[in-house]
């Protein structure tokens, strides 16, 4: 019997005695001294060293998923025809601006920070894990009300909560940005990567008000850096690769990086994009 066999029976074994599933059961047999299923190491290598880079290109797009309208990105089996679906269409047109961004930008990995173009919507700024949305050119730091505060999801956060990799499989291989890449499905402990970035880190990274225990992602990689992170998120906080409930998607984010190395020299950290 080989011992992945053999881990994978202790799995199901753990799973029938605790109730737990499976990622959670493989997690808690990964005890202190274990040696972890290689291809995680690798994932939470690559997180890593990824958070660590000076300097990158980054880039984001987010789509907010809304049960009552129709857009391109709509599966073919949840949309709707006639009058219905007419309707649902001119909806998500009128309202696609609102409920979808997408920008480029640079980021300071190492010192948690970036900035983003965002088009219409204007620039967000990430400086010492808070994140800021304003006006092109507006000045940073800007005194606001309550009312006219933004809460914008820090997009750095999928990969610190990728170093916190306890479970990894390969599911192909992809070009991004010309990069060859594979393409994994990971699961994260975000105890242990919270654990892992102590040094500064902020203490409530989660993509809500309350940080899971776990969350499972797609993320794309090289030899050596995190190239993509794509997840979707449910009204209730829950994070994995893909919704296996299309009614309660809230959102689905990607997170792109490259051009390692590259030069901010001329970027004004003081105002918005």
């Amino acid at each position: 019997m080989t011992k992945d066999r053999a881990r994978k029976q202790d799995i199901r074994a753990r799973m029938a005695a605790s109730g737990e599933p499976y990622t959670v059961a493989a997690r808690h047999l990964i005890g202190p001294g274990a040696v972890e299923p290689p291809i995680a190491a690798k994932v939470a290598a690559c997180a890593s060293a990824t958070a660590g880079e000076p300097v990158a290109r980054m880039g984001i797009r987010v789509g907010i998923g809304l049960p009552w309208v129709e857009t391109a990105e709509t599966p073919p089996e949840d949309r709707r025809g006639g009058v219905q679906g007419l309707a649902r269409r001119l909806l998500g047109a009128l309202v696609h601006e609102g409920t979808h961004i997408a920008g480029e930008g640079f980021a300071e990995l190492a010192a948690r920070r970036y900035m983003i173009d965002g088009g219409g919507l204007g620039g967000f700024v990430c400086r010492e894990g808070i994140v800021e949305q304003g006006r092109h050119g507006w000045p940073l730091g800007r005194p606001r009300g309550e009312s006219d505060q933004v809460i914008v999801m820090n997009w750095l956060w999928p990969l610190w909560a990728l170093t916190g990799t306890v479970t990894a499989r390969v599911v192909g291989m992809e070009t991004v940005r010309g990069v060859s890449c594979q393409r994994l499905i990971a699961e994260a402990d975000l105890t242990r990567a919270l654990e892992a970035g102590r040094n500064g880190w902020p203490s409530s990274f989660g993509p809500g008000t309350e940080v899971p225990a776990t969350a499972a992602l797609a993320v794309w990689i090289d030899d050596q850096h995190v190239r993509r992170v794509r997840f979707t998120q449910s009204s209730a906080g829950e994070v994995s690769p893909e919704s296996a409930d299309r009614a309660d998607r809230v959102s689905t984010v990607d997170v792109e990086l490259w051009d390692f190395g590259t030069s901010v020299a001329r970027l004004d950290w003081s105002r918005f994009p």
